[in-house]
């Protein structure tokens, strides 16, 4: 066997990669540093919200599906910013605004910590410029048909696909 035949999951990938490609350092209102984690470059201006309590991002198989759903879109995963807002502080507004987003996607995020709770899931809202869409856990998605037709729509208005 050659190190070119070695395939790594996500959780090894995770243990032996800590740093991250792109991080922006924020300062809050009480002058406490906090650190904003994300993954992706966000080369489209894409915000991708999810709320992931056991890994720092993405499970293998919520992994998985997402890059079907950026392929399906025709994006790369260095065209969003994907942004776990599990341990977040500042409110999804201000993330957006800081990351410059034009579009945000808040996937799975619960109602008490979502600030866009009031927007019915998967219909495309316009706020600060922006278009706004919230979605079920990527867990529970990838399980029904149905909500895999309605993420589609939701994308493709947001897309212009």
């Amino acid at each position: 066997m050659s190190l070119n035949d070695i395939i790594l999951n996500q959780q090894q990938m995770e243990d032996l990669f800590k740093q991250h490609l792109y991080q922006i350092e924020a300062q809050s209102n009480d002058a406490e540093e906090s650190s904003l984690r994300v993954k992706g470059e966000m080369h489209a201006g894409i915000l991708w919200l999810i709320y992931q309590e056991d890994t720092a991002f993405l499970n293998e198989a919520d992994t998985t599906l997402l890059h079907k759903i950026l392929q399906a879109c025709q994006l790369t995963p260095d065209q969003i910013g994907l942004v776990n807002y599990y341990n977040q502080t500042q409110s999804i507004d201000e993330i957006s605004e800081k990351l410059n987003a034009k579009s945000v996607i808040i996937t799975g995020v619960p109602i008490q910590k979502n600030s866009f709770s009031d927007l019915p899931l998967y219909e495309v809202a316009e706020k600060n410029s922006r278009k706004i869409m919230c979605t079920d856990s990527f867990g529970t998605i990838g399980t029904d048909k149905n909500l895999k037709v309605r993420l589609w729509n939701g994308l493709r208005q947001i897309f212009n696909i």
